[in-house]
Parts: C-alpha cells; sequence; structure tokens
C-alpha cells in the first residue's frame, strides 16, 4: 500500500498521470506476527559512541529518521498481534514526531498507544506528560512552561482520582528521579560500550532517541508537573481503612494441622528470621545454592563484596527511599534519595545503580519469603538461592557453557525441593528471548544482530527445555511464576 501511495505522488508531481490512471494494486496479506522475536532485524550506524549522538542534533535527527523509516515500515508490511509491541512501536514514533515538530502525528500515536493499553488506570493516565510536552512546543518559547503547567493540571483535574491514584504517586516519583545527568550516565555507562562496533539495535537505536526527547522536550518543564501532582495527590490525601485485614487469610497457631513445606527459589533468605520454621538439612537450613556463573555455592544470602559491606545500612536505606517515593511517602529516606539523584554526575551512575542492584538482589529473596511465611504457622521453609547479577554490562556475559550449566541446575534445584518434601515453590524471576539479545549486544558478542537473535532463541529455548522438564519431574510440586513482575 505505501508503495502505491508513493506511485501516485511522483506522477502526479510530475505531471504525467492522473489519479484515475494510477490503478490500485491487489492488497497483499500482511505477515501475521505473534511475538517480538519475528520481526525483522534493524541496526542503525553510530560513531562508536552513543552519547556523541545524544549531544548533536544532526545525529540525533538523522537517526531518528532511521528509526522512524524501520518502524513505519515494520507497520506497513506485518500484521503485529502482541499489544507491548505495538506500543513500544507507537511509543517510539511518538517521540520522534515530538523531536521532529510533527506534533499532530505525535498526538496520533501517542493516542495509539492509549488505546493498546489493557489495563484501565494506565489507559486514563496514559502519555498526560507527554501530552503536555506536545502542547508546550506548540506555543511560543516565552509561553512553553504555562503552556505544559496548565495542560497538565488541566489532565489531571479530569482524571478520577481513586481509580488512578497509583498511577500519578508512580509518575511524580519517576519525575522527580529524572535528570539530564541520569539520562546521560544510563548512556555514557551503559549504552555507549554497546556501540563500539560501530552499530547499535533498535532497541537502543530506540532508547536514544526517546532519551532525546525527553531531555529536549520533557526535562526543562518537569517540575510544573511535580508540583501538579504534589497538589492534586496532597489534595486527595486521606487516612484510608486498612482493607487488608480483612483480606488476610491466618491460621490460627497450636492446632493438629499437617505442616506443608515450601520453597523459595530467589536470591537467598535470611532463615535467621524465622526461628525453629525452617526445614533442617542435616543440622543446618535446607538450602541449595548456585552461583552467578552457576556453580555450586555456600550461604544462604548472596555474598556482599568487602568494599560495601560497611555500606549496607545505606544501600538498605536507599532502597526504602525508592519505594517510599513510589507511593508518596514523605520520609527522610524519600528526601535523601532526590537530594543525591539530583546531585548525581554521569560518571557516577554505574556505581550507583550497581550497588542498589546488589542490595536489591540480596534482599529479595528475604522479602519474598516473609509474604509466603505470613500468617501460616505451620509452613516450613525451604531455600533454593539464585545469584542474579547486579552489574550494568553483564558479568558473566552469556555463553553456550554458562547456558548448559544453568540448565542441569534446574533439575538440580528441583531434585532437592523433592527430597525435603517441598509442595509449593515461589518463584519471582523470569527470561526472554530479548533480555538475552540485550546481553549479547552489551558484550559485543555476535557479529550481528540476526547471529544475536539467533543465538538468543537457541540459549533461551536451552534453558525453557530444562526448566519445563524439571517442574514435569515433580508434578506433586505447585510452582508459583512471576508472571507479574513486568506489568506485562
Amino acid at each position: 500500500m505505501r508503495t502505491t501511495l508513493v506511485l501516485v505522488l511522483v506522477l502526479a508531481a510530475n505531471g504525467a498521470a492522473t489519479a484515475r490512471a494510477a490503478a490500485p494494486t491487489p492488497a497483499i496479506a500482511k505477515k501475521r506476527i505473534e511475538r517480538a522475536d519475528q520481526l525483522p532485524v534493524h541496526t542503525y550506524a553510530v560513531p562508536n559512541s552513543v552519547s556523541k549522538v545524544l549531544a548533536d542534533e544532526k545525529l540525533t535527527a538523522k537517526l531518528a529518521s532511521d528509526v522512524r523509516r524501520d518502524l513505519e515500515g515494520d507497520l506497513g508490511a506485518f500484521d503485529i498481534q502482541d499489544a507491548a509491541t505495538l506500543r513500544e512501536y507507537h511509543g517510539a514514533l511518538s517521540r520522534i514526531a515530538l523531536l521532529d515538530g510533527r506534533l499532530d502525528d505525535a498526538i496520533s500515536h501517542a493516542d495509539r498507544v492509549r488505546d493498546l493499553e489493557d489495563k484501565p488506570a494506565v489507559r486514563i493516565i496514559s502519555g498526560f506528560v507527554f501530552r503536555a510536552a506536545v502542547a508546550a512546543k506548540r506555543a511560543s518559547p516565552a509561553e512553553r512552561q504555562a503552556t505544559f503547567d496548565a495542560t497538565v493540571r488541566k489532565q489531571l483535574a479530569s482524571f478520577p482520582y481513586e481509580q488512578v491514584q497509583s498511577e500519578l504517586k508512580s509518575a511524580k516519583a519517576s519525575l522527580e528521579m529524572q535528570s539530564r545527568n541520569l539520562v546521560m550516565g544510563i548512556v555514557e555507562q551503559q549504552l555507549d560500550p554497546a556501540a563500539k562496533g560501530g552499530t547499535v539495535s533498535k532497541d537502543i537505536a530506540v532508547a536514544v532517541v526517546q532519551m532525546a526527547a525527553t531531555m529536549r522536550d520533557i526535562l526543562p518543564y518537569k517540575e510544573g508537573a511535580v508540583a501538579a501532582l504534589q497538589e492534586v495527590i496532597a489534595a486527595h490525601k486521606v487516612e484510608k481503612p486498612d482493607i487488608w485485614a480483612a483480606r488476610n487469610v491466618e491460621l490460627p497457631a497450636g492446632k493438629l494441622y499437617s505442616t506443608v513445606n515450601v520453597a523459595v527459589w530467589d536470591g537467598g533468605v535470611d532463615t535467621s528470621l524465622f526461628a525453629n520454621r525452617v526445614v533442617e538439612d542435616g543440622a543446618a537450613p535446607a538450602v541449595i545454592a548456585f552461583d552467578r556463573y552457576a556453580r555450586p555455592a555456600k550461604g544462604e544470602l548472596q555474598p556482599i563484596p568487602a568494599e560495601l559491606k560497611d555500606r549496607i545500612p545505606q544501600m538498605k536505606a536507599r532502597l526504602k527511599g525508592f519505594s517510599d517515593l513510589q507511593s508518596n511517602i514523605d520520609s527522610a529516606e524519600a528526601s535523601e534519595v532526590k537530594q543525591y539523584l539530583s546531585t548525581l554526575k554521569p560518571e557516577q551512575y554505574k556505581g550507583v545503580v550497581e550497588e542498589l542492584g546488589l542490595a536489591g538482589n540480596w534482599m529479595h529473596g528475604t522479602h519474598v519469603a516473609g509474604i509466603t511465611m505470613a500468617g501460616n504457622p505451620y509452613a516450613r521453609l525451604v531455600t533454593g538461592r539464585i545469584e542474579f547479577d547486579w552489574h550494568l554490562l553483564p558479568d558473566p556475559c552469556p555463553s553456550r557453557e554458562l547456558v548448559e550449566r544453568d540448565a542441569r541446575n534446574q533439575q538440580a534445584y528441583v531434585d532437592f525441593f523433592m527430597r525435603h518434601h517441598v509442595r509449593v515453590v515461589n518463584m519471582s524471576w523470569g527470561g526472554s528471548v530479548k533480555g538475552i539479545e540485550e546481553q549479547l549486544e552489551l558484550c559485543n558478542i555476535g557479529k550481528t544482530p540476526d547471529e544475536r537473535k539467533k543465538i538468543a532463541r537457541e540459549y533461551f529455548d536451552i534453558q525453557k527445555a530444562a526448566l519445563t522438564k524439571a517442574f514435569a519431574s515433580a508434578p506433586q510440586i505447585l510452582f508459583v511464576t512471576a508472571a507479574g513482575n513486568s506489568n506485562e
């Protein structure tokens, strides 16, 4: 259809034919796409540095134009069934249109993103800051901040607060944490290494043009949105009754109920918090552990490097601060995090994010175990410890040897759970082909994106097959997976 339209335009421009003379070509059925990894692979030339592209408006415009060409081409050629992929495409195209000044197109794509959203609350507020940025760009430079602020406030006034309050609090926290230095830190310390070969994938290219739009058309005005959000949230602040007490299921202690062994297959558990409710293996808590290299490990918690041990209290406080920001809790930890991020230099980004990632991995399993054991004095805990990588640049990088070791470990975990008569296993983790592709690109593994795509699919299928086989070997165990962790 695009080819026919271009032909008609060319002929009309040359005066060689009329619209009547250009007979329409028969429609060709689009290829149906069920998964994102079925789409064509696109790559983009960059000057060995993504940050150079972001700093140069001409280079940014060239990259944005190339990305637009390919995204629009895919949308025209394929019947994409996956809503998440369509949201990504139209979201990227909306930002490119904003950069280009094609403001009607920007709104059109933002509307499409909203229409594709299947969560009612998210759909209601979808793109409200972006729409304010578009309105501001339509105004004269002197009126842009006022226009941005007024547009945000008008939209907020129309939202049913009770339905969208959680999403608005999250939006406020996200805006408060964003800064130019934070964006440049991501680019310089995480994306630049992937560009050393002179090309980047579609995912990185899309990230760059979206960052450019954020830096140029949203961050300069963000304080107006933060202030408006704060006012709305404060105006609706009420002391709500605790609705969860009535929903909790708590079994009374001291009854002749059978105990049930449950496993937390996660980043490790501080079993000392659960006293006599831990299954023992000999005289020690029942724990099976493998490190991030998929080799057998000791200990129920992921080790903290010696140089960071004295920073554990601060790491915990900052994680609490992030959580409080998300919930609009005005705590000392939240204030410290905002202050810290506002003064962060780009070169500090890597250390800060990796430290927080390590702390999160270290605490997550214990947090999950607390939820798992709550209200059930008859539950008995078994620990399956995974060591998740916390580095921005993967360590270790994906390899067939690593994948095969990890695949063998899946059965080792399940065998351990069976030996200890586990009936329920909680697994708050996951993986994807796309995630492996991203790791391969960051590690500069694979000569082309097509090669990385093939490797990633192979590695993913090996792990998936091993995990599926391990599950099937234990039909008496209920495996609870983290289907909602990515809010998709």
